[in-house]
């Protein structure tokens, strides 16, 4: 009986020593580039979203200054300073329209709000004494010639009802009990008998923007 014993290719057909550092040495190289193509990748995401939340930002900012700067008025002297990184400027904030004008440092406004839809007063909740006041006088010729707008400073200022009764403006019915206003002048201000029911009232405030950086890359 002849034998079959195991040939010599046979005997060599596992993986040698030599072999496996080769391919751990060839892995641990693959992985090496790997690890550091992810880090490069995250980097690169890292300083991506750092842009894109600088242009959000500046986005936002930009919103900012076309809401606050929009009422200013470069003729009327609304912008104070600019620099390169601030302005300084009278900020807006309130408006109302006058009912009456009871004496010479008293003005009386209508509601934030009437029956018949209209809105003749906004922020004036926020007005306070020192605010800058800008009545808008008519004068007392016919025609534009003599218009001006009347600065003046706010000395006290309150909400109060029963204000403008008996005013054209307002439903003597369905706008009975409504809240209005009450404005005094600053002593040394007077209001002009030229100024007529109707008249315009613009309250503004010295403000500033500007952009500050909290930390090397974040600014605001």
């Amino acid at each position: 009986m002849r034998l079959n014993r195991p040939s010599q290719s046979r005997r060599r057909a596992g993986t040698s020593i030599v072999e496996l550092l080769v391919a751990l040495v060839l892995f641990s190289l693959f992985g090496a580039i790997t690890l550091v193509q992810l880090a490069t990748n995250g980097r690169s995401l890292s300083a991506l979203t750092e842009r894109l939340d600088a242009r959000s930002a500046l986005w936002q900012g930009s919103d900012v200054f076309a809401a606050e700067l929009r009422p200013a008025s470069v003729g009327g002297g609304d912008i104070l300073l600019a620099t390169d990184s601030a302005l300084w400027y009278r900020g807006f904030v309130a408006s109302a329209v006058v009912c009456s004008t009871p004496t010479a440092t008293i003005l009386e406004l209508l509601p934030d709000s009437l029956a018949s839809g209209m809105r003749p007063a906004t922020g004036m909740a926020s007005a306070q004494a020192g605010d800058l006041l800008y009545l808008f006088d008519e004068g007392g010729r016919p025609g534009g010639a003599d218009d001006r707008w009347l600065p003046l400073v706010v000395g006290a200022v309150a909400a109060a009802s029963g204000v403008c009764a008996g005013s054209p403006y307002l439903d003597p019915i369905l706008d009975a009990g409504r809240v209005g206003y009450r404005l005094r002048v600053q002593a040394g201000g007077a209001i002009p008998a030229t100024v007529v029911t109707g008249a315009a009232v613009r309250i503004l405030r010295p403000a500033r923007l500007a952009l500050y950086r909290t930390s090397p890359a974040d600014w605001y």
